[in-house]
């Protein structure tokens, strides 16, 4: 199937939507939002054990920030995976950024 052909609307007699009606649109929002997870992540295991060197710590804590954060996503993926599956996308994603908040 050719980009052409996933444009098409065969709903509509075959004429050519808008760029933002057709499935284009969610690809490039989902690779946005990797690209985004990708980055925070980085982020914060580059930035964690540097603020924890910079606020005056040892420098073996360092490493704990990053460790924090591995175990934490460890940890939180098994509750995580059984709230998308019993409860939906739209719930579960509502509670982790109620989550992400508070924490």
């Amino acid at each position: 199937m050719s980009i052409q052909d996933s444009l098409l609307d065969h709903e509509d007699n075959g004429q050519i939507t808008s760029f933002y009606d057709g499935p284009l649109r969610n690809i490039l929002l989902l690779a946005l939002a990797w690209a985004f997870t990708l980055t925070t992540s980085t982020l914060l295991t580059t930035i964690g054990p540097l603020s924890v060197q910079s606020l005056g710590a040892s420098d073996s804590f360092a490493a704990f920030a990053v460790g924090v954060f591995l175990i934490g996503a460890a940890i939180s993926s098994v509750p995580s995976a059984k709230l998308f599956s019993s409860y939906g996308r739209f719930a579960g994603f509502s509670v982790g950024c109620c989550c992400q908040f508070i924490g």
